[in-house]
């Protein structure tokens, strides 16, 4: 079967320009939860940085993108309880608009601090998830591996959608003139359903290449 058909365009890597060190400005007994949120972070922006044409280099993406996001979240979730007062200077430069230039914030609160790191770190793992799936369905036999494409393309789709909720929380007015599109509504909300076309274009790919295959053995 020949290659398959270019129908996913991911949007590109955001970039970490500044290291958080986390266990600094978190008080904690145990370090190592925090020691280790620092190592994944590091990671996510080496690979934010590597040569994706490298074999092997985009699953190490997609890894290093989930599991910091994955970590994170856990982090988010548990601010309100942490004994905080503001968050640490946040630091990243726009996939969507590489001309602006970069965000580099002291945010009022631990709060909102976390709200923007977990923003850029969603949409980086997003656009790893379009670049899997773009690579899957760029080999031959595509079709075999549709079903894991349309799979990660969701799943971009679900992050743009979770992330169009999370700038209801006001980072952009935050921002104010600095903001960039990955805080911005209407932009998350476009990417939300340009994964949702990417995934019915998917669908109907491998419906006429079924239907195709199924008339030569006629």
């Amino acid at each position: 079967m020949a290659t398959g058909p270019r129908l996913i365009s991911p949007p590109g890597r955001p970039r970490i320009l500044s290291p958080i060190v986390f266990e600094e400005f978190i008080p904690a007994a145990n370090l190592q939860p925090l020691q280790e949120l620092s190592r994944l972070r590091a990671n996510l922006q080496l690979s934010l940085e590597s040569d994706l044409a490298i074999p092997g280099a985009i699953d190490n993406h997609v890894d290093a993108a989930r599991l910091y996001v994955q970590h994170l979240h856990a982090m988010a979730d548990a601010g309100p309880h942490l004994a905080v007062s503001k968050g640490p200077v946040v630091h990243w430069k726009s996939a969507l608009a590489p001309s602006m230039a970069p965000v580099r914030e002291l945010f009022r609160t631990f709060k909102q601090a976390m709200n923007f790191e977990l923003i850029m770190s969603l949409t980086a793992l997003a656009d790893a998830y379009l670049k899997k799936a773009a690579e899957l369905m760029a080999v031959e036999d595509w079709a075999s591996a549709y079903k894991e494409a349309a799979g990660l393309v969701a799943q971009a789709s679900g992050i743009y959608q979770y992330c169009k909720d999370w700038t209801a929380e006001g980072i952009s007015e935050v921002l104010g003139p600095k903001a960039i599109p990955e805080v911005n509504e209407i932009v998350m909300t476009g990417l939300h359903w340009y994964t949702n076309a990417c995934l019915q274009t998917i669908a109907l790919e491998i419906a006429v290449a079924s239907g195709a295959k199924q008339l030569t053995l006629l």
